[in-house]
């Protein structure tokens, strides 16, 4: 079974590279475009619940489940494309 989702998980990373396949339909509602039929993702309060996927419903019982190769595309694609991130500023430290 550890095979199966590495190849889930290669997969979805292969999907993050075309974030054509991604489109948002409402503030919490993204439509998936796989290569063999529409997926449709919630944005939860756990992240993003694939409603049509066998694979995210079956990684649930997993620690940390509830994913599969649509959600971890998604997730790559909507951080990709966050315009602005500020993070807390340091002082640089001479060496």
């Amino acid at each position: 079974m550890t095979w199966y989702l590495d190849r889930e998980r290669i997969k979805g990373l292969a999907y993050a590279r075309e974030p054509h396949r991604l489109q948002r339909v409402a503030p919490t509602r993204f439509i998936f475009e796989g290569h063999h039929s529409r997926h449709r993702l919630t944005l939860a309060g756990v992240g993003l619940v694939c409603k049509d996927c066998a694979v995210y419903w079956s990684t649930c019982i997993l620690p940390y489940g509830g994913w599969c190769r649509h959600t971890i595309a998604a997730e790559r694609i909507l951080v990709a494309n966050i315009v602005e991130v500020r993070l807390p500023a340091f002082a640089a430290q001479p060496i």
